[in-house]
């Protein structure tokens, strides 16, 4: 099965599992764990587990996969391996 299919619904598990702190994982605005920047985070959650950071104006986000790629600096493949293994 794609790893994306198997990760739906379960974004809430699998970020914490990957290193995404726990606290920002609250749906409120929060600092970035990605970039660090105070109160620019939010995270949705959902099927996709979405998020945003208004990083300097630019505005980033996107589903789980974007959120540890913007955490570690990882590439896609170095993220969808790590999701898989959870």
């Amino acid at each position: 099965m794609d790893v994306t299919k198997q990760a739906l619904g379960r974004w809430d598990q699998i970020l914490p599992a990957l290193g995404v702190p726990i606290e920002a994982l609250t749906k409120k605005h929060k600092s970035c764990p990605g970039c660090g920047g105070k109160d620019r985070f939010r995270y949705v959650g959902g099927d996709r587990g979405e998020w945003f950071c208004s990083q300097g104006g630019d505005t980033t986000g996107g589903d789980g996969f974007n959120l540890l790629m913007h955490v570690h600096g990882w590439p896609f493949p170095d993220a969808a391996r790590a999701v898989e293994k959870v």
